[in-house]
């Protein structure tokens, strides 16, 4: 197995607390690195080749390996060890605003300053850190990657009239799994997303499975039958994470919700605190 080194390592640094009378199984927790793809936190059966060597037992090699998931029993809360949740809270608390497209509320409840060890202190924020936060706000509740929010820059500066970051502010807003967070059919964007790409949205009575496509004043936005049945939706529905927006319309059709697209938004209906103009500095100083 690819880790057994990183399980030697383990015990290398542990042989002092081996002795004679030590059976040769331990069980214990090991962390793995993310590039094995496996849980944050698993229970390891190890059985190790071990021999005497000057009065501690010295670790020569792996012998069999069963690795079996932390249950509850365990006494750790598996809730807490979620891949991504804790990184979407440390992203809140490091640009000091709740981002709604994240899911769920509370970041900056228990430690309202930024993460990690001098989180806490004074900082002076340079104009350049003040443009970039406003930037990174609008990338993270969005869940866009760098690339895709410049190209939707670029398609909002192609015409005339309004100024192109009202555009694109539009146009994010009316993106297909925004839609969905908005209209409280699911807890985040994330989960919006997951329920697009699924096949389990109708826009105007057909299947689209892709989350980025722009919808339009007037389109009918609804859910395939199963999809309205399911513990996201459910969950949705019991804690919305934020109100409905005036261009947006909800109503109920043969039972089931369905939500309709009445304008098209502005600035005005960013679901957090923006400064359109920090954000406008940002990518005028960079080709988008």
């Amino acid at each position: 197995m690819g880790c057994n080194r990183e399980i030697l390592n383990f015990f290398e640094k542990k042989q002092h607390a081996l002795s004679q009378n030590e059976p040769k199984s331990w069980k214990f927790h090991y962390i793995f690195p993310k590039t094995y793809r496996l849980p944050p936190l698993v229970t390891l059966e190890v059985y190790l080749h071990v021999k005497r060597d000057l009065g501690n037992l010295k670790v020569l090699g792996l012998g069999n390996l069963k690795i079996e998931p932390i249950q509850a029993k365990d006494g750790i809360d598996m809730g807490k060890t979620k891949p991504g949740r804790q990184a979407r809270y440390r992203v809140q608390r490091r640009l000091g605003t709740e981002l709604p497209g994240l899911g769920k509320p509370g970041a900056l409840e228990r430690r309202p300053y930024p993460p990690g060890e001098n989180g806490n202190k004074r900082k002076k924020y340079s104009d350049y850190a003040l443009r970039l936060e406003e930037k990174q706000k609008i990338r993270h509740h969005y869940g866009l990657r760098e690339e895709q929010l410049r190209r939707f820059i670029r398609d909002s500066k192609k015409g005339v009239g309004t100024a192109w970051v009202t555009k694109l502010i539009g146009r994010l807003e009316l993106r297909l799994d925004n839609v969905i967070f908005r209209l409280g059919f699911a807890p985040s964007i994330r989960a919006a997303r997951q329920f697009v790409s699924h096949g389990h949205v109708l826009v105007n009575g057909n299947r689209l499975n892709v989350s980025s496509a722009v919808v339009k004043v007037g389109d009918e936005i609804t859910l395939k039958p199963k999809a309205y049945e399911s513990q996201t939706y459910l969950y949705a529905k019991q804690s919305p994470r934020l109100e409905l927006a005036d261009y947006l319309k909800k109503e109920e059709k043969e039972g089931k919700e369905m939500g309709t697209i009445l304008a098209v938004p502005n600035l005005e209906h960013v679901p957090f605190p923006f400064d359109s103009g920090l954000f406008t500095e940002y990518y005028a100083q960079r080709k988008a």
